[in-house]
């Protein structure tokens, strides 16, 4: 099917908002592909790295957050508006923090087309400042895509790629939270990080009652450029498949693979809380990670120190950062609805190398900053100069575990006890699994184990008749930090996920 030029941006060239330069090749009967994408990060990869200057005004560069607020998408303007497509499409305006000019172009299999920047897609309020001497090889900040996502007469945001290489989704009845982004490069190490960017994106326009978009992007920083594609699918869930080739410019000390950011302040399992009104705040209460021998959940911790969680495996299946509670009640928050902000699940689609999944919390007193880093990363780092092929699928849910058939971590809390005992009271719930046999309390047991000189005391099983869940109470002591591993056993077989928590002594 023959797929032309948007028709609102043809109208915006007709009316003379959009400068037609051949210099952006602004219209072009060929068109892109992702090999080509993945030869132009090859040639790119084979130069020094050159930061990429802005042409915005310095005024609008250095705009602080309320000012850079002001400047608001036309609606009138809106790509594929007129089309009467299932998507259209939106342009951030550069500026504040994001800075990085990056070029957005919109292809078929029958054309490009480079969008130049123009202050007509945009309303600046009562901004002191004069949009018209802003050039037009200006470029965007990034851009975002709407869809009928909860509701089919209405263009909900679902997808944003907006600074560095961070990019975020939702599904139908989801908030923005966490955020995906391509690479991480020395997160966590004692040297600054690294974080690539994207230059230059390339949208496929879809066709007429398609529900997919392609996307390709070409990314850039001083040890790495590489090409990328996101096949996106919005729904309930929402699935973006991801591939990339990597063209390592130079060695890198950490490469975190499909890295997901999230927010964790407090939770149930926080000793020490904030004076503030809400009993929980975080974007993500856990990390899950699956293998073909089990899964394990590590609750989030942020306790004023910063800490790294290795999960080494041969086969992994999958990980993600989970937002198992779901409950209102449990945040109290009518602004944020931390309730309804989305898990993701990282799954291969194709064999990964060796590695491990890392887990780094960052110490944090507020909730505005992300403060969680997970990624996989490979044993051995991709080779300089050649090719670094890597897949996977991103599923933005609100799923608790893809294995039902496993008893999964409820909740984690821990507190000092009132019996005058040293060390710390823990109480887990563990959901009943999705299994014809029900459990016999004679036949279930909790096996415990963990790394350090840590010591397990008072353990009870009991069941909890009120939510149809099983509790575990145990007490930890000893004198230094250790991981404390706790599972479920009926009758010689695994039946929960592995709870691993990193507890030290109070």
């Amino acid at each position: 099917m023959l797929v032309r030029p948007s028709k609102t941006l043809l109208l915006t060239l007709a009316l003379g908002c959009v400068l037609m330069d051949s210099a952006f090749g602004l219209y072009s009967k060929k068109t892109t592909t992702y090999e080509s994408v993945v030869k132009e990060a090859q040639n790119l990869s084979r130069k020094p790295y050159k930061p990429v200057k802005s042409r915005l005004p310095k005024p609008f560069l250095n705009l602080d957050y309320d000012g850079y607020r002001k400047i608001v998408w036309n609606p009138e303007q809106t790509l594929w508006k007129q089309d009467d497509l299932n998507f259209r499409m939106e342009l951030f305006h550069p500026g504040y923090l994001f800075k990085e000019p990056v070029r957005i172009n919109e292809f078929s299999d029958s054309h490009v087309q480079t969008v130049p920047f123009s202050s007509e897609l945009y309303h600046y309020g009562d901004l002191a400042l004069n949009p018209r001497k802003i050039s037009r090889r200006a470029e965007y900040a990034g851009f975002k895509l709407l869809f009928p996502l909860n509701d089919g007469n209405t263009f909900d945001e679902f997808l944003s790629f907006l600074g560095a290489s961070y990019f975020r989704a939702l599904g139908t009845g989801q908030r923005y939270g966490k955020s995906a982004r391509a690479l991480a490069i020395n997160t966590g190490m004692d040297k600054p990080e690294e974080f690539p960017v994207f230059r230059e994106f390339w949208i496929g326009k879809p066709e007429f009652e398609s529900v997919q978009v392609q996307i390709f992007a070409l990314l850039d920083s001083p040890s790495v450029s590489g090409a990328f594609q996101f096949k996106v699918q919005p729904g309930k869930e929402t699935v973006i498949d991801v591939t990339c080739t990597l063209f390592f410019r130079k060695a890198v000390d950490w490469l975190g693979l499909a890295p997901l950011t999230s927010m964790y302040w407090y939770g149930e399992n926080s000793i020490a809380r904030p004076n503030d009104f809400r009993p929980e705040v975080h974007d993500s209460d856990g990390l899950l990670v699956q293998t073909d021998t089990g899964s394990v959940w590590r609750p989030l911790v942020n306790d004023g120190r910063k800490r790294t969680h290795v999960e080494s495996s041969e086969t992994i299946q999958g990980f993600g950062l989970m937002q198992r509670d779901q409950s209102f009640d449990h945040y109290q928050d009518l602004e944020a609805w931390y309730q309804a902000r989305p898990s993701v699940w990282v799954e291969p689609t194709e064999a990964w190398k060796p590695g491990s999944v890392q887990l780094i919390e960052f110490p944090s007193n507020n909730e505005y900053f992300d403060n969680i880093v997970s990624a996989w990363v490979p044993e051995e780092t991709p080779t300089v100069g050649e090719a670094f092929h890597f897949s996977y699928r991103l599923r933005w849910t609100q799923m608790a575990a893809p294995d039902e058939t496993l008893a999964r971590v409820y909740s984690t809390r821990q507190g000092a006890g009132l019996d005058g005992k040293p060390g710390s009271q823990f109480v887990l719930e563990f959901t009943q699994p999705k299994r014809e046999k029900k459990w016999d309390v004679e036949n279930l047991s909790a096996d415990f184990s963990g790394s350090g000189e840590v010591a397990i005391a008072d353990v009870k099983l009991l069941e909890n008749p009120f939510d149809n869940r099983w509790r575990v109470v145990f007490r930890a002591y000893g004198h230094q930090p250790a991981d404390v591993v706790c599972r479920l056993i009926d009758e010689g077989e695994v039946v929960s996920e592995t709870w691993s928590y990193p507890w030290k002594p109070n």
